[in-house]
């Protein structure tokens, strides 16, 4: 069964808002390059399209760092198969196109080498599609060997279908 890793909204925040970011910047560039009343850096536009492209490198950096202490925990740390117990109160509410998109956190719960039943929540909040359940997903527990209050989730959705295509190329 192929796995998918469930993505994190961080990503995709920098993303949106990097465009978004660059295309005010741009078009304020030119507003105020064509315009007697605005110089190039104080116009309106420029200032806002340079806030967006801050915030977008802020989460861009969150994203990194996540994902290196990610890689650090999986290297140094315990591996455990956690359940997907819950997925946590929806933070931002979202249309793309035709599908309907939630982000939120997920909480997962895993037994540590004593036998005893944790319950860890995620640290980011995931996109989730509307028809993600809990049932349909799975996550791993990745937890440092000095420190068990450090630990990572990665989340996978247990049914994703390769989505590649297969083509001769004769």
């Amino acid at each position: 069964m192929e796995m998918k890793v469930l993505r994190p909204f961080g990503m995709v925040f920098a993303l949106i808002f990097g465009q978004v970011g660059l295309g005010l910047t741009i078009g304020g560039f030119f507003l105020g390059h064509y315009a007697d009343v605005f110089t190039i850096l104080l116009n309106p536009l420029t200032l806002t399209g340079i806030a967006f492209l801050v915030v977008a490198l802020v989460a861009l950096v969150t994203v990194r760092k996540r994902r290196r202490r990610l890689s650090r925990i999986k290297d140094e740390g315990f591996r455990f198969d956690a359940e997907v117990v819950d997925i946590l109160a929806p933070f931002l509410n979202m249309t793309v196109g035709t599908m309907f998109s939630t982000t939120g956190k997920i909480e997962c719960a895993y037994v540590n080498h004593q036998g005893e039943r944790c319950l860890i929540v995620s640290r980011e909040q995931y996109m989730i599609n509307n028809d993600i359940t809990k049932e349909r997903l799975t996550a791993v527990a990745y937890v440092d060997r000095n420190d068990p209050s450090e630990y990572a989730i990665e989340v996978f959705k247990k049914d994703a279908k390769s989505r590649g295509f297969d083509r001769d190329y004769r």
